[in-house]
């Protein structure tokens, strides 16, 4: 480990070499007994001091309270919608179940009401061929 990483590490993990990544510790620790690494320790040692000491000081009633909230606020999102909401809430929903509805409708139409029987036109057949109609359908 060089000079620059055991600093690099120090900035990052602190002046405690347990805090470190335990693969590291053992070359940290090798490290620290030089003058150079003891006085990057010394550095990262004041800066956790000065951290520590700007930590606010939190009594047990005001955690104990933002617990039961966040715990309060975990609970009620759980809560299970009607389906009808979760249906009507989705943007999809409507245009998907109108292409459905048109094919079934064209697949009825198609097997159940063939274009053409023996001698009578079917609805379809007056709807799709405009030949179909007479001239003069609407005066009568």
């Amino acid at each position: 480990m060089t000079l620059d990483e055991f600093k690099a590490l120090a900035d990052i993990w602190g002046a405690d070499i347990g805090r470190w990544p335990e693969h590291l510790q053992p070359a940290a620790t090798t490290l620290a007994g030089t003058s150079e690494a003891a006085a990057i320790l010394g550095d990262a040692a004041t800066l956790d001091q000065l951290i520590i000491a700007a930590r606010p000081q939190v009594s047990a009633d005001r955690v104990d309270r933002a617990t039961f909230n966040v715990i309060t606020m975990i609970a009620d999102s759980g809560q299970r919608k009607p389906l009808g909401t979760i249906l009507f809430s989705r943007w999809w929903l409507v245009p998907a179940a109108s292409i459905a509805c048109a094919a079934i409708l064209g697949t009825w139409l198609g097997i159940v009401k063939p274009l053409e029987t023996s001698r009578h036109r079917t609805v379809l057949t007056m709807v799709l061929d405009a030949g179909s109609f007479d001239p003069d359908w609407l005066l009568r």
